[in-house]
Formats: C-alpha cells, sequence, structure tokens
C-alpha cells in the first residue's frame, strides 16, 4: 500500500502489560527515535521495535514532549515533535511512530483509550 505501508503487528497491549496512565510506544519508520517527556528520557527506540513508558505518579496534567529521530541514510538527529501532551492517569495511550512518504522524516499518532468499567455494556 503506497499511501500507508504498514504491516499488522501483534503485541500485549492487555492491561496487565499496559496499564492506566501507560503509553505503549511502537516504532513502524526506519528512524530511530529519542522521545523525552516532561524529566523522563525514553531509551532509544529502535524501527521494528517497542517500548512501554510506565505512568507517572500525580494527577491530570501538561508535559512537555521532545521527539527526535535519526534516519538511516545520513545519520542526522532531526527534531520529530516538540509540544505538549496531556497526561491523564486514567487513560492508556497507544503511540505510534509511522512512515509519512513522501517525506523521510515519519509521523507521530497517539491513540488514548479507556477500558470499560465493570458492568457496562
Amino acid at each position: 500500500n503506497k499511501v500507508l505501508p504498514v504491516k499488522v503487528k501483534a503485541v500485549d497491549a492487555s492491561p496487565r502489560n499496559f496499564g492506566p496512565g501507560d503509553r505503549y510506544w511502537l516504532n513502524l519508520s526506519k528512524a530511530v527515535v529519542a522521545p523525552k517527556i516532561g524529566d523522563l528520557e525514553i531509551p532509544r527506540i529502535h524501527p521494528g521495535k517497542t517500548f512501554i513508558m510506565k505512568g507517572s505518579r500525580g494527577g491530570p496534567r501538561d508535559l512537555p514532549v521532545i521527539v527526535k529521530c535519526v534516519l538511516p541514510e545520513d545519520g542526522k538527529v532531526r527534531d520529530l515533535c516538540r509540544t505538549t501532551w496531556r497526561h491523564d492517569p486514567t487513560r492508556r495511550k497507544l503511540v505510534f511512530i509511522l512512515p509519512n512518504p513522501p517525506r523521510r522524516v515519519p509521523r507521530i499518532w497517539s491513540v488514548p483509550f479507556a477500558d470499560p468499567v465493570e458492568g457496562d455494556d
């Protein structure tokens, strides 16, 4: 698929592995990414790899975010994202690093979700 060239990748996104307030990073690009959220620098996430960032303690708040990337063709460090993200300790978030053709620099998609409460239909 030339518009969004992705493959299906099974991951364990169950609540026991990936809890409320956590961010599950999935790097589906060819770049190495290095995120920093608030004061926490996450280890580099290499292409095809994942990382679960455990949620910080405390209530809802805004956190500064800087994500840098290194492209394989030239090895230069580039800013991928500089922004503010809302931390919600009740929600889990999947963070996808995806190819972004025709650009060489990937893009970030963050998908928040809350688990259903027992008894809800």
